[in-house]
């Protein structure tokens, strides 16, 4: 798979999929689907779990990186000039609404006959992939739909900062591989229909807070395997350690003491091997050595919701 920022013609659409056993969108999706309380074992539940990992993870996840190796493809040195129209019609003449049109649409089109064949080829992939995400997530639901174009809305922002020259924003990338994929599990299987969404007086997602805060948890401790990786070892210590604290205090307040004793044995392993940490300097293996506690503890919080 290639890395963000490098661009390799022969590939004009980038759809990735992340493995299932790891702190990531997949892991997400399980997570929120098991909140909604709508996960069962059949077909009606099912098929919308695999169709929410496959807009999450594939779909979004591909578009997101697909986006940001455009975003770091240089432009074309080319200028492009407009050329006034031949024909000055009274809706084409200098200044008019239509001379301005007529101008940006050929300023535009000369930019994209200027560009190389490859990179022509990957905006029609990045389309084609931005067209049939929308149409999946219309299949899921009218919060499924909302959410997707919440994460367009993140790419889109994203994609400006990496345009103008700014540095990754990390916070908006877990955002969208973590939370992002967590509310979609738990909007496909609890979300209301299309028919109910007319009837209902809140218009959106309609997600509890629980869930909102499950999945603001889950975002904080993606975001503390980042920084781990990155060498960032007290960042990264303090979003693990944060996000599962306050995972255990709000079993505990929601009245899970089970869920909360299990979530705090899970926990004990991971500052044991803090201590290891420190004197190791070791970032990357920590997250592997705490990554499946972590992601059990994230699952104890999704299930608490479901019972």
């Amino acid at each position: 798979m290639e890395r963000e920022g490098e661009w390799q013609p022969g590939y004009p659409l980038l759809l990735e999929a992340r493995s299932f056993l790891e702190l990531g969108p997949g892991w997400a999706v399980l997570c929120g689907a098991l909140a909604s309380r709508g996960f069962v074992l059949g077909l009606e539940a099912v098929l919308p779990f695999a169709l929410s990992i496959l807009l999450a993870d594939v779909f979004l996840g591909g578009i997101w990186s697909q986006s940001m190796t455009l975003a770091s493809t240089p432009p074309h040195d080319q200028r492009i000039v407009p050329r006034a129209p031949r024909v000055s019609l009274p809706f084409t003449l200098p200044g008019s609404p239509g001379h301005r049109t007529l101008l940006w649409v050929q300023r535009n089109w000369g930019h994209w006959r200027a560009l190389p064949s490859s990179v022509r080829e990957a905006w029609i992939g990045w389309g084609l992939a931005v067209v049939f995400a929308l149409a999946l997530a219309l299949t899921l639901g009218p919060s499924p739909t909302l959410i997707a174009l919440a994460a367009l809305s993140l790419l889109a922002v994203e994609f400006g900062r990496r345009r103008r020259g700014l540095p990754a924003s990390w916070q908006l990338a877990v955002a969208q591989r973590g939370a992002i994929p967590w509310l979609l599990g738990y909007a496909a299987l609890g979300g209301p229909s299309w028919g109910a969404l007319s009837s209902t007086l809140t218009v959106g997602i309609g997600m509890h807070a629980q869930a909102l805060l499950w999945s603001g948890l889950y975002v904080l401790a993606m975001y503390g395997h980042q920084h781990l990786e990155r060498g960032q070892l007290q960042a990264g210590g303090r979003a693990l350690n944060t996000a599962q604290g306050v995972g255990i205090a709000a079993l505990i307040a929601a009245r899970e003491p089970v869920l909360a004793g299990i979530a705090g044995l899970l926990y004990l392993p991971q500052g044991l091997w803090q201590t290891v940490l420190a004197r190791r300097r070791d970032g990357p293996w920590y997250r592997r050595r705490t990554q499946p506690y972590v992601m059990a503890v994230m699952l104890l919080a999704a299930l608490s919701l479901a019972l």
